[in-house]
């Protein structure tokens, strides 16, 4: 997750829900949760396939435009109270599928 620190304080460049919806999907990501202001204080949860019983949750909060910060959890898909913080290994194979996209999608937002 080093690699995604220098998206801290970035000020994001959609301005609606339909732009970063649109952008979502060109980066055929899935999303648990998507702010409808994103002038407020919010978060958007994006949701990463992990193994056919857990996904990975990355939520970014955002608060003025601003990317605030960023978190990774395993959430169970049979019970989703079920959370897990991942090991590094885990967070290692996340960024290895998923981390070019994901620091492709950062820098358009």
């Amino acid at each position: 997750m080093e690699s995604l620190k220098k998206f801290i304080g970035k000020e994001i460049k959609v301005k609606t829900q339909k732009e970063l919806e649109d952008l979502i999907k060109k980066y055929d990501f899935k999303y648990a949760y998507l702010p409808e202001d994103l002038e407020d204080f919010d978060e958007l949860e994006l949701v990463f396939e992990y193994t056919s019983s857990q996904d990975f949750h990355f939520t970014l909060t955002l608060f003025k435009k601003n990317i605030q910060r960023m978190m990774l959890v395993k959430i169970d898909k049979d019970n989703p109270e079920k959370i897990e913080p991942p090991t590094e290994e885990e967070i290692k194979i996340f960024l290895d599928k998923y981390g070019e996209r994901i620091t492709d999608f950062l820098e358009k937002l």
